[in-house]
């Protein structure tokens, strides 16, 4: 009787230790889980751009609309590499001389859909006010086009020549990145576009078959997503705003 009441307690301990063992693990794998789960994020930035460009004796304003969705990866505290979508529509009115001397002009609404798509690394360069601000180098690359349409009345006598059918846009970016840690998970980013550096090739296909490809340094501009070169300007923009969720 002894011996039968040892080999079920024997049997008994053995049961919870592997029941234990296997809590633990558990708890281990959920906690591992947990922390590869919170270094992935998503998040995405919006963007209202003001125009106000000339161009030879062609002048241009309006405004256009961008917002980016993205998803990424934190591979530390200091380095998060991932990729956006960006999508953007544009309303520009062009004013598009008919003649060499600028005696005679057209004012031109130009519409329409565009896309980027964009890699990017960021490396962390410092933290501020104990890590509630961190400031970081984000360095993208983008390529993408942009498909305007015209109203056709109002393009009556505009040499095809003179409007854009289809664009092509690439090019590398470096700007300075702010963002401010709301919470556990979450940040607000500003990105200083405006302070940015890099490089941008267009390719422009007029509605007349015509061809031309420009390649620009980039320095202290908007130019960020891929923007139409007639877009590229000084102006009231330079700064884009955008949100980050970990998960």
């Amino acid at each position: 009787m002894k011996k039968i009441f040892i080999l079920i307690s024997a049997v008994m301990l053995m049961m919870e230790g592997s029941a234990w063992a296997q809590t633990a693990t558990m708890e281990k794998t959920s906690s591992e889980e947990q922390s590869f789960q919170r270094k992935w994020y998503y998040g995405y930035s919006f963007d209202i751009r003001l125009h106000n460009n000339s161009k030879d004796l062609d002048k241009q304003n309006g405004f256009s609309i961008a917002i980016d969705p993205d998803i990424g990866y934190q591979f530390s505290d200091k380095l998060q590499v991932g990729a956006k979508l960006s999508l953007n529509y544009m309303n520009l009115y062009n004013r598009i001389s008919m003649d060499d001397k600028g005696e005679q002009f057209q004012n031109v609404r130009m519409q329409g859909p565009g896309f980027s798509i964009m890699p990017y690394a960021r490396y962390r360069l410092f933290n501020l006010f104990e890590g509630v601000i961190s400031v970081w180098l984000d360095t993208h690359l983008y390529a993408g086009g942009d498909f305007p349409f015209y109203k056709q009345a109002a393009i009556e006598g505009v040499p095809d020549a003179k409007l854009t059918d289809k664009q092509v846009s690439w090019g590398i970016q470096a700007l300075p990145l702010i963002m401010l840690n709301l919470k556990r998970n979450k940040s607000f980013n500003i990105y200083f576009s405006i302070m940015s550096l890099g490089y941008s090739g267009t390719y422009i296909l007029n509605r007349d078959g015509s061809k031309s490809v420009s390649n620009d340094l980039v320095l202290f501009s908007g130019k960020i997503g891929g923007l139409l070169d007639m877009q590229f300007t000084n102006g009231m923009y330079g700064l884009k705003f955008g949100m980050q969720t970990y998960f």
